[in-house]
């Protein structure tokens, strides 16, 4: 195997990043953003939406993100937030009547990002390692013909196409908040399926302008 590439270094370094910071995402969150940091401790969690439902008490039962019980005003719930110290729902305390209201996170991460974030940067760490590992030969192969080149291209985009394709699927009403929003084209089709396949064609067409960009020999890639 050839030597690594700035941008293989560069890969690795960003896979090994992502990985590293898995240990500390939560408690950072904690400190910076206390309306994330509730998001995260309960998206996806069915006590969340039985406020809805006037069962509050459920919710009320568990702990919010910094081991503290919830508190309750009125009809609602609120967290002390990363100071312990009640603010009767202001201050740094959190209302979850407003907490999907006041961040944009729910709306545009996949439930499956906001209730594992950690488990979301160790599985993106290493699928980034692991694709850069497989298209080491390909991205160093000498060019070939047209038939070769546009196959060769497709598991280089592959990785990133599939990215995109899994976060735009994840996100939940999407394709109801554009209807809603009276965004429409010549071809309707649902805009999650749209975007997916605009952002697919994205990541293959620079792959294979970048295969049939190399030289007939093998490429040494600087």
């Amino acid at each position: 195997m050839s030597a690594l590439t700035r941008w293989e270094w560069g890969t690795y370094a960003l896979s090994a990043l992502l990985v590293l910071s898995s240990l500390i995402v939560l408690p950072v969150v904690r400190t910076v953003d206390p309306v994330l940091a509730c998001t995260l401790n309960h998206s996806g969690d069915a006590t969340l939406q039985a406020r809805f439902n006037g069962r509050s008490v459920d919710l009320a039962r568990t702990a919010d993100p910094w081991g503290r019980p919830w508190r309750t005003r009125r009809y609602s719930l609120y967290s002390l937030g990363p100071d312990g110290v009640d603010g009767d729902g202001h201050g740094d305390d959190v209302d979850i009547g407003t907490m999907f209201e006041e961040h944009l996170a729910p709306y545009l991460t996949p439930k499956w990002v906001l209730a594992r974030p950690r488990l979301t940067l160790i599985q993106a760490g290493l699928v980034l390692a692991l694709w850069t590992l497989l298209t080491h030969q390909a991205a160093r192969a000498a060019r070939a013909r047209w038939g070769v080149e546009i196959l060769r291209a497709a598991p280089m985009a592959a990785t990133p196409a599939a990215a995109g394709v899994l976060w735009v699927s994840g996100l939940p009403y999407f394709d109801h908040y554009i209807a809603e929003a009276g965004v429409g084209g010549l071809v309707q089709l649902p805009a999650s399926v749209a975007i997916s396949l605009s952002w697919a064609l994205l990541c293959y067409l620079p792959a294979l302008a970048w295969r049939l960009s190399r030289p007939r020999t093998e490429a040494t890639l600087t």
